[in-house]
């Protein structure tokens, strides 16, 4: 979330207390910066909008996002409460002097995507036809990312690599689930 700044949304997941079904009735939202004291929302007295199947967003002010910590708390009557807590980020010089220093960094990424035409992927290993360095173990101790698919945001350790009939095939640190074929990754 930015800091000091209107026009954002924050939204949660709302289920119902008896039966954990998503819940539609009326959500009202409470505000608490930076852990001070927490008050109705400022925005149409804290209403929300349900968005369905249980979803409900809030669009604070300005003045609500004005810390650097802010924390939403969702209340509905029979609903089970939900708090979203936001990290602002705010002075852009600052951001931009950090991403500067990340550029080269960048140029050191390697993406890939899984193929399962000839090797069914596991929890532990894969294959990529489109990554084909020919040094094994050429990327062992890196980490890998998944930037897609069940796994998307999942990161593991490179525990083996090798190139096998054009492929990559790589061993990993288990993954919660096995990836599929088209799924993508950054290695880093």
């Amino acid at each position: 979330m930015k800091k000091n700044v209107a026009g954002q949304k924050v939204g949660a997941q709302m289920l119902t207390a008896a039966d954990h079904t998503a819940f539609a009735g009326a959500v009202t939202v409470y505000v608490c910066g930076d852990a001070g004291a927490q008050n109705v929302g400022s925005v149409g007295a804290g209403a929300c909008v349900h968005e369905g199947n249980g979803y409900h967003t809030y669009a604070p002010d300005q003045a609500e996002t004005n810390y650097d910590l802010v924390a939403f708390t969702f209340i509905g009557a029979g609903a089970i409460p939900a708090t979203v807590q936001c990290y602002t980020t705010g002075d852009i010089t600052a951001i931009k002097a950090v991403t500067d220093k990340l550029s080269p960094a960048a140029s050191t990424l390697v993406t890939g995507t899984v193929s399962t035409a000839v090797f069914a992927a596991t929890t532990t290993q894969f294959e990529a036809a489109d990554i084909v360095e020919a040094t094994a173990d050429h990327y062992n101790g890196r980490l890998i990312t998944w930037t897609s698919g069940a796994l998307i945001n999942q990161q593991t350790d490179i525990a083996d690599y090798s190139l096998v009939a054009g492929k990559g095939h790589f061993t990993m640190t288990a993954t919660t689930e096995a990836p599929a074929h088209g799924d993508t990754f950054v290695i880093q």
